[in-house]
């Protein structure tokens, strides 16, 4: 019998064999139920493992596995002795208060059986602050004997986290990708205690940073060049404008920034310390405010730069991005944008005169080499990203293309195109979706649509799955 197969059965192999007493339920008969009973181990693995959640702790209630487990002997053995099912140690589904019976000696006797059933597999934590770390070091201690194998790590300190972790730093051996939010109002020390920690993780690659107390908190680690320019994949929360420029000249060639929440400068606009040269790869802005973007475009120059995403600001900085692209003699290959300001969102109708920007940009030698266009539209109150999707469609005869006076196909090397909130008041806003993934079929993957929208009738979505387009129904915007 086939992986495909079977878990194509998985239903009803819930139902027959994990709630046999229910009334509507055949029991299966004694040949059926050995046949199932004597599927490989490897086999079970894959099952089971579409049953969880990979970042679920095994000892969450949530957990499926645990029914699983309550089927028979042979299953509750084949589970308790995959390592790969015990690998994700996660303190947020130990809330305390759903533990009734939580206590000091049931977290050290969960920790270590974790960890013993990994066996040598690599970990991810997701480690924050509960009563039972600060009562007890045996916990920690038991992580801690687990630190050469832990991969990932989702990391919430208090200053007394921060100061067992770093006395322990050197001991994360494998340790790469790390998500590290501090909770406490950090002293000399603890500033101190952070870079110590994290330029002792000489492995680390990807990092995520955040304080949730303090704004002015990257200076404390603008000095560890050495932590800076081994990352390869960085975001940073609400991090000021005055360290970003700071920090951007230490990352190696081929990185990926991203600013979230960004909103504060420390100095005046003109004490600003311009970055003349960066290496890095990727830049994206996500709720960042104008000025925060602008103040940063205005002083990077970054000839390697392939990737740049603005999500969610006022004012359209094409002029800002235009500046920053034609100093540094870069061309992008992947554009991540929201369309238009919020102000043409609530008109009726827009002038073409306010597409003037973005088509002038569109059409410049820096996008000469684009690849993927994601596009964030607004279609129903700003008329004028209508006329966009008409010229990315290159269909003269619809109204409004002519206006744009475009010569020559728009974006001639796209490969990828995403238009995320669309929604067109147009009754006829299905045909043009139609011709335009037929225009660009292949390159027009998906469009997103808000959850309240009225849905696409059936032969349009047929007809845009024959063009390889998906409809994502969701607020959602995801990642870029």
């Amino acid at each position: 019998m086939s992986t495909l197969s079977v878990l194509r059965s998985l239903e009803s192999l819930w139902i027959t064999v994990l709630d046999p007493f229910s009334p509507a339920c055949h029991v299966l008969s004694p040949p059926k139920t050995q046949v199932l009973m004597s599927f490989p181990d490897e086999l079970l693995w894959e099952i089971f493992a579409h049953c969880m959640d990979p970042h679920m702790s095994t000892f969450s209630d949530d957990n499926h596995l645990w029914t699983m487990m309550k089927v028979c002997r042979r299953w509750r053995t084949v589970i308790l002795n995959a390592p790969q099912f015990w690998r994700h140690i996660s303190f947020s589904d130990w809330r305390e208060d759903n533990q009734i019976t939580f206590s000091k000696s049931a977290a050290v006797r969960r920790t270590k059986q974790q960890v013993m059933r990994s066996g040598e597999v690599p970990l991810t934590l997701n480690l924050m602050p509960i009563s039972v770390l600060a009562d007890s070091n045996e916990v920690l201690d038991v992580l801690f004997d687990a630190a050469p194998r832990l991969e990932s790590a989702v990391l919430t300190f208090n200053n007394h986290l921060l100061e067992r972790f770093n006395q322990h730093a050197d001991s994360f051996t494998s340790l790469w990708k790390l998500g590290l939010a501090l909770i406490d109002e950090p002293g000399d020390a603890e500033k101190e205690a952070t870079k110590s920690f994290l330029d002792g993780l000489e492995m680390l690659t990807h990092l995520h940073l955040s304080n949730q107390v303090e704004i002015d908190w990257v200076a404390t680690l603008v000095p560890v060049e050495s932590l800076w320019n081994r990352l390869k994949v960085c975001e940073l929360n609400e991090c000021m404008v005055d360290d970003v420029l700071l920090i951007l000249p230490y990352f190696p060639p081929g990185s990926r920034i991203a600013l979230i929440q960004g909103k504060y400068m420390r100095g005046a606009p003109d004490s600003l310390v311009a970055v003349s040269h960066s290496n890095i790869h990727a830049l994206s802005f996500d709720r960042c405010d104008d000025d925060y973007i602008a103040r940063i475009l205005d002083n990077v120059t970054a000839p390697s730069l392939k990737r740049l995403a603005v999500w969610y600001f006022e004012t359209p900085p094409y002029k800002q991005i235009f500046d920053m692209l034609q100093r540094s003699s870069a061309s992008l290959t992947h554009f991540a944008v929201r369309l238009l300001s919020v102000g043409l969102y609530r008109q009726r109708t827009a002038p073409v005169s306010d597409l003037t920007d973005l088509l002038e940009f569109f059409t410049s030698e820096h996008l000469r080499d684009l690849l993927d266009l994601d596009l964030i539209l607004a279609s129903r109150f700003a008329p004028a990203s209508v006329q966009l999707v008409h010229a990315l469609s290159l269909d003269s005869g619809k109204l409004g293309y002519s206006e744009l006076r475009l010569g020559e196909r728009l974006l001639p090397k796209l490969q990828s195109l995403a238009l995320r909130g669309y929604d067109d008041e147009d009754p006829h806003w299905e045909t043009r979706l139609m011709a335009l993934a037929e225009s660009r079929e292949g390159v027009l993957k998906s469009i997103w649509l808000g959850e309240t929208l009225p849905a696409p009738t059936k032969r349009t979505l047929q007809k845009l799955s024959s063009h390889g387009v998906e409809f994502v129904c969701s607020w959602d915007m995801g990642a870029w």
